[in-house]
C-alpha cells in the first residue's frame, strides 16, 4: 500500500506541472495532463507486478520440496536441462517448515539430464531442492533476483531425479524447439566435418538460434568487453531478417496481396521469437514488424518511434517489471535512438562531408541514447565499439546465411555443409581478431563507474536539450557542446571525493576482500578471494571496480597465501588490473605467496614487501605493517600481514586470518613498540572463527565496530558463537557481509559513516 500511495501522490503532484507545460508550449493541455496519469498507471502496474511475482522466502533455500508446473520453455544444455515453469505448486518437505502447498507464478527448474516425455505445454511433477533468488550483494554485480523476477520467476529448484508428466504438449512450440535442435545439430556436424570448428559451432548456435549457453565463456567475455555482445543475443536484427525477408519475397517476387504479406511477416517473426527463446528484444521486434505489416495492409505510413512506443506498452502491460531490466532498456533505447535522434543528427545538409559522416550517425545516436544505461548497469564503455560495429554488423547477414545453410546441410550432407562452414568460420575469425585488436588499442575501455541518480537525471535533461538544439540548424554547434556536456556528466571518477577515505568490505562469500580509496584517489585492495564463489575476481571484484570507475588498483596487498584471500587477485592480475603487488616480508613464504610472486614476475607486475615496522603512505593516509616479523610465526594464518590504517582521528585494523602465536606476537608489538589511539574499525580475523580475536586483542585495540567477512551458511560455522559473545562483551557493534552484503565505510578523519549495501542488516 505504501508504494501505491507514493505513486498516486506523485501523479497528483506532477499534474499541475503537466498542465502548465501544455499551456506554455501551446499544445493540448489534456494530452500533457494525461502523461502524469499514464506514468501513475505505469507505477501502479509496477507495484502490482511486485506483488504478483513474490520472491521465494530465504528460509526456503535448500529445502526439499515437491514441485509441479507447466513447462513454458526448455533449454537443453551440455550440463543438463533447464525448464521454465509457470503456474507452479510447491509443497515443502521440511520438518521445520509447515507442509503446505504454495502457489508460485514461475519457477526455474534445473535437471542433470534430459527427461523423456518433457515438452512445452505439459505439466511436470517432480521432487527437488529449492533455491532462493539472491539479490546483488555488491555494487556493480549481477542482480539475479531482479533479473529473474522480471521474467516471472520467483525461485529456483534443482531436480533430484525422476518426474511424471500430465497434459498435452504445445505442438507449435514443441515443433519449433525441435527445429532449433535440428539446426543446432546440423551446425555441430558441419563444424566437426570442417575439423577444428567446435567453438565456432557454439558461437553460431548462440547468434542464430538463441542458445547463448553454447558460446565459449572466453569468447563471450571478449565480445562483451569489445562492445559487440549484442551479436550473441537474439535481437531485432534476427527477427527483422526473417519477417522483412519473407514480406519482400512475397510482395516483390510473388506479387502477393498486402494482407497476406503482413500475416506472413508477423507469422515468421513470431515463429522466430518462439524458436529463439522468447526474449524481450525479440518480442519488441515481433510487435514492431506486426505494426509494420498492418500499416502496409491498411495503406498507412510506418512510424518507427510510434511503433516502438506501442510495443513498449504491450510488453509492459504483460510484465511491468521488464522496465528495469537492462536488455529491455537497451533494446528500446536503440530503436528510439534510430527513430528520433539519428535523423536529427543527420540534419538536412548535403555534400561530401555529410556523406562521409552518415555511416557513423546511427551508431552515434545509439551510443548517446544508451550511454546512461550502459554506465548504470556496466560502469564502462568500449571506446572503439562504434567503429567496430560499423565494420562487423554488415557481415552478420552473410554469416547468418552461411550458418543456417550449415544447419540444414549438416543434417543432409556433412561434406557440403563443411564448404559453407569455411566462410562462416572466416567471418567469426574476423570478429574475434578485430575485437582483440580494439581492446589492445590505447584507452580501449572507458570506465565511468555507476552514476548517481542525480547524474542520470541530468543526462536525461541534457539529452532532451540536445534533441531540441538539433532541430535548429543554426545551433548545431551548441548541440555539440550539449552532447559533450551530456557525456561528461556520467563518470563517477569526476565526482568530488572531498576529504574522505572510503572503505568497502565486499561480500565475496567465504573469503576476504576490502577496497580502499584515499582522498587523493589512490586505490588499494586488501586481499581478494573466496572459497565458495566461482571466479571471484572476474564476476565480483572486477564489476565492483568498474562501478567505482577503477581500471586497475594501485596496490594489491595480500595478508597470506590461502586461496580464499588470493584467487580473485590472481584473476585481476591476469586481466591487467593490478599495478603493484604487496606481500608480507617473510624470509620463508607459503606456497600461495610464492605462486603469486611468480605470476607477478611473468606479468611484469612490480612486487613490494612489507615487514613489521614498515609503512605505506598515500597522501594523508598511512598504512603501518604491525605483523609479521622477519621470522615465520607458524602456519600461514599466524603469519598473516596485519595493517593499521590511520587517517586523522580514524583508525582501522586489518588482520587477515591472524590467530594463535601470530596474535600473541602482534599484541607484544602493539603494547611495547606501536603507539596508537582508539580503534574505530576492526576487520575481525579468520572470518570470525572461534579462536580468532581473543579478549586480550579486543582489550588492547578497543574497537568501536567490527566487520566480519564470511559466507552465508558456510560449513565452518563462522562466525562462532563464542566470538560473537566476546564482541558483545567488549561493546563492539558488529556488521557482517553474509547478512548486509558489501559494507561501505567513509570518513573525513573525524566522523565515520557505515552503509550496508542490502540495507537489511541484522543487528
Amino acid at each position: 500500500m505504501a508504494g501505491i500511495r507514493a505513486v498516486l501522490f506523485g501523479a497528483v503532484l506532477t499534474a499541475p506541472l503537466s498542465w502548465a507545460a501544455g499551456r506554455k508550449t501551446g499544445q493540448s493541455r489534456l494530452l500533457w495532463l494525461a502523461l502524469s496519469f499514464f506514468a501513475a498507471a505505469g507505477g501502479l502496474a509496477y507495484v502490482r507486478g511486485l506483488e504478483r511475482i513474490p520472491l521465494c522466502p530465504e528460509e526456503w533455500d535448500g529445502v526439499p520440496a515437491e514441485v509441479s508446473g507447466r513447462i513454458l520453455r526448455m533449454e537443453l544444455r551440455d550440463d543438463g536441462t533447464r525448464l521454465w515453469l509457470g503456474d507452479c505448486k510447491v509443497r515443502l518437505l521440511s520438518e521445520e517448515l509447515p507442509r503446505e502447498t504454495k502457489s508460485l507464478p514461475g519457477l526455474l527448474l534445473f535437471l542433470d539430464e534430459p527427461l523423456k516425455g518433457a515438452a512445452e505445454g505439459r505439466r511436470i511433477h517432480t521432487r527437488g531442492e529449492l533455491g532462493a533468488l539472491s539479490p546483488a550483494a555488491n555494487p556493480g554485480t549481477f542482480d539475479g533476483a531482479s533479473y529473474y523476477r522480471a521474467l516471472g520467476v520467483s525461485a529456483m529448484a534443482y531436480g533430484q531425479g525422476g518426474a511424471a508428466f500430465t497434459g498435452r504438449a504445445d505442438l507449435f512450440r514443441k515443433t519449433l524447439r525441435g527445429l532449433r535442435g535440428w539446426l543446432s545439430d546440423g551446425i555441430c556436424r558441419a563444424a566437426i566435418a570442417f575439423e577444428g570448428g567446435e567453438e565456432d559451432a557454439g558461437l553460431l548456435s548462440a547468434m542464430l538460434l538463441g542458445e547463448k549457453w553454447s558460446a565459449p565463456e572466453e569468447l563471450e567475455k571478449l565480445y562483451e568487453d569489445s562492445g559487440i555482445a549484442h551479436l550473441l543475443a537474439i535481437s531485432g536484427l534476427h527477427i527483422s531478417m526473417a519477417g522483412m525477408g519473407l514480406f519482400r519475397l512475397l510482395r516483390n517476387r510473388l506479387r502477393a496481396s498486402y494482407p497476406l504479406c503482413a500475416l506472413a511477416c508477423a507469422g515468421a517473426a513470431f515463429s522466430c521469437y518462439v524458436m529463439t527463446g522468447e526474449g524481450s528484444s525479440a518480442a519488441r521486434s515481433f510487435l514492431m514488424l506486426s505494426v509494420y505489416g498492418a500499416g502496409q495492409a491498411l495503406g498507412k505510413e510506418y512510424d518507427s518511434p510510434s511503433s516502438a512506443a506501442l510495443a513498449t506498452l504491450i510488453s509492459l502491460a504483460k510484465d511491468p517489471l521488464l522496465l528495469f531490466q537492462c536488455g529491455f532498456q537497451l533494446s528500446y533505447g536503440c530503436v528510439l535512438a534510430l527513430g528520433l535522434l539519428a535523423p536529427l543528427l543527420a540534419g538536412k545538409k548535403k555534400g561530401l562531408c555529410a556523406r562521409l559522416i552518415r555511416p557513423f550517425l546511427p551508431g552515434t545516436a545509439i551510443l548517446l541514447a544508451t550511454l546512461p544505461i550502459q554506465a548504470y548497469f556496466f560502469g564502462k564503455l568500449p571506446v572503439y565499439s562504434l567503429l567496430l560495429n560499423i565494420l562487423l554488423i554488415p557481415l552478420f547477414l552473410p554469416l547468418a546465411a552461411f550458418g543456417l545453410l550449415c544447419g540444414v546441410l549438416g543434417n543432409l550432407s556433412e561434406a557440403a555443409a563443411a564448404v559453407f562452414f569455411f566462410p562462416a568460420k572466416g567471418i567469426l575469425w574476423l570478429y574475434e581478431t578485430l575485437s582483440r585488436a580494439s581492446l589492445a588499442l590505447p584507452g580501449a575501455v572507458w570506465r565511468m563507474g555507476r552514476p548517481e541518480p542525480f547524474q542520470l537525471a541530468a543526462c536525461v535533461l541534457f539529452l532532451g536539450l540536445l534533441c531540441r538544439l538539433l532541430r535548429l540548424e543554426k545551433r548545431r554547434g551548441a548541440a555539440l557542446c550539449a552532447a559533450l556536456l551530456f557525456a561528461s556528466l556520467l563518470p563517477v571518477s569526476l565526482l568530488p571525493w572531498g576529504r574522505r577515505l572510503k572503505l568497502v568490505f565486499l561480500d565475496v562469500g567465504q573469503g576476504d576482500c576490502c577496497f580502499m580509496r584515499t582522498p587523493d584517489g589512490t586505490t588499494f585492495l586488501i586481499d581478494g578471494g573466496s572459497s565458495d564463489e566461482r571466479e571471484t575476481g572476474t564476476w565480483t571484484i572486477g564489476p565492483f571496480l568498474d562501478s567505482q570507475a577503477v581500471g586497475r588498483v594501485d596496490f594489491a596487498l595480500i595478508s597470506h597465501g590461502d586461496s580464499d584471500h588470493v584467487n580473485g587477485i590472481r584473476e585481476l592480475m591476469e586481466e591487467g588490473r593490478v599495478a603493484r603487488l604487496v606481500l608480507p616480508g617473510l624470509k620463508k613464504r607459503d606456497q600461495g605467496l610464492l605462486e603469486l610472486e611468480k605470476l607477478a614476475g611473468e606479468l611484469e607486475i612490480p612486487v613490494s614487501f612489507l615487514s613489521q615496522g614498515d609503512r605505506l603512505k598515500a597522501g594523508e593516509v598511512t598504512l603501518y605493517c604491525l605483523w609479521p616479523g622477519a621470522e615465520e610465526a607458524g602456519d600461514a594464518n599466524a603469519s598473516s600481514m596485519v595493517l593499521w590504517c590511520s587517517y586523522g582521528a580514524f583508525d582501522a585494523l586489518f588482520t587477515g586470518d591472524l590467530e594463535g602465536e601470530g596474535e600473541k606476537g602482534l599484541l607484544e608489538y602493539m603494547e611495547s613498540r606501536f603507539s596508537h589511539g582508539d580503534l574505530e574499525l576492526l576487520k575481525v580475523p579468520h572470518h570470525g572463527s572461534e579462536s580468532a580475536c581473543t579478549e586480550a586483542l579486543l582489550s588492547e585495540a578497543a574497537p568501536r565496530l567490527a566487520v566480519i567477512s564470511c559466507g552465508k551458511d558456510n560449513p565452518y560455522g563462522h562466525p562462532a558463537p563464542a566470538l560473537l559473545k566476546r564482541l558483545e562483551k567488549a561493546g563492539c557493534a558488529l556488521h557482517r557481509t553474509d547478512e548486509a552484503g558489501a559494507l561501505s565505510v567513509s570518513t573525513d578523519g573525524k566522523t565515520m559513516e557505515l552503509r550496508p549495501f542490502l540495507r537489511k542488516e541484522k543487528q
